[in-house]
């Protein structure tokens, strides 16, 4: 407001007079400080395992903020494909986050510990990501084009190494043929008659394909980081034995000792094949196990059982060229009005090494 005064003569009561009253307004620009961050830039983590974003950023630094007009954040970029940031929601529920049109996430400084960072599903392979601690600064300013102004500062970017561990799934067992595999996936059964064989039609492969823990599958052509090595048989029953796919005979080697473990020079046991023994109806275990390693050297032993049932067959006393039962004929001589001594005793060719089967008269 001004007021403005006559020197000369006046009349009374106006020796002064006032402007109409005017508001003055000042604008100021918000101007947001710079924030600091601690960091942990070395973490180490076990595949598939949750990376707390806590634990990344150990201390905030944060300018005196009178107003209350400033806002901290946390920005996090450069994640590998597959990786994933997780929140929780207002009922404290697990929600994956999605980034800006830019790609950063963005996260307050009061969720940093309901933050958690999902390294690509079944990998073990070692990467960096970037962290930036923010502020924004708000204010709502008179002059229309510049409403609701915001500004943003930040520190240097930092580089966070992240020491990836490989850890090993369980295998999966793929069966064919007449093979099945029971429902807690450790033994592998088929069944055959008495002096039959059986033809090993099943193999392992990865966890990492099956998505046996859970947390995703990814196919060999994106992930190969396990192997799978057969490595010894155990308690091989007595009389059984093997043979490679084209019957030649196969013999295994004994490693060690109390409980006896066999190893074959084969790179799998597909294709092998179990012959019974002979004349026996018992149904056979043999114990199986296998290694599956990481490429970053951890590793593990798996132990199945291969289950074969054996069908009894009778085996009555003798077979033909073609392995067909054979009838007992015999013939007796004598004399007229003489005893005649029979030729008569079929348990001459009866044969039953297991004790299975009973002549009955």
């Amino acid at each position: 407001m001004g007021t403005s005064t006559e020197s000369g003569d006046t009349v009374d009561g106006k020796e002064t007079a006032e402007s109409d009253h005017q508001t003055i307004v000042i604008d100021v620009t918000p101007d947001a400080d710079e924030v600091s961050l601690s960091t942990n830039n070395n973490i180490k983590v076990d595949e598939d395992t949750a990376i707390q974003l806590s634990d990344v950023i150990t201390k905030a630094h944060t300018s005196v903020d009178d107003d209350g007009s400033e806002s901290y954040f946390v920005r996090i970029s450069g994640l590998p494909e597959g990786a994933t940031v997780w929140g929780v929601d207002d009922e404290g529920n697990p929600v994956e986050l999605e980034p800006n049109a830019d790609g950063f996430y963005v996260i307050s400084f009061d969720d940093i510990d309901d933050t958690v960072i999902m390294p690509p599903p079944q990998s073990n392979d070692d990467f960096t990501f970037t962290v930036d601690g923010m502020s924004v600064d708000n204010a709502d300013l008179s002059d229309t084009d510049l409403n609701d102004e915001d500004t943003w500062a930040g520190q240097d970017s930092t580089e966070i190494n992240v020491d990836m561990h490989g850890v090993v799934d369980d295998p999966s067992i793929i069966a064919n043929g007449d093979w099945e595999v029971s429902d807690d996936g450790k033994t592998i059964s088929t069944t055959v008659d008495e002096d039959g064989t059986a033809t090993i039609d099943f193999g392992f492969i990865s966890g990492e394909y099956t998505n046996t823990d859970g947390h995703g599958a990814v196919s060999e052509d994106t992930d190969s980081s396990e192997k799978i090595t057969f490595t010894t048989l155990q308690d091989i029953p007595e009389g059984v034995y093997f043979s490679d796919a084209d019957g030649n005979p196969l013999e295994p080697t004994l490693v060690s000792t109390n409980p006896d473990l066999y190893q074959f020079d084969v790179d799998s046991l597909n294709g092998i094949q179990i012959h019974t023994d002979s004349n026996s109806a018992d149904d056979i275990d043999i114990p199986v196990r296998i290694v599956v390693t990481e490429d970053d050297g951890a590793s593990k032993e798996f132990e199945y059982d291969i289950h074969i049932n054996v069908n009894p067959v009778v085996d009555g006393v003798g077979r033909d060229e073609n392995g067909d039962l054979e009838e007992y004929n015999t013939t007796s001589t004598g004399n007229e009005d003489e005893l005649v001594k029979l030729n008569w005793d079929p348990t001459a060719q009866f044969v039953d090494n297991d004790g299975s089967e009973k002549w009955l008269d």
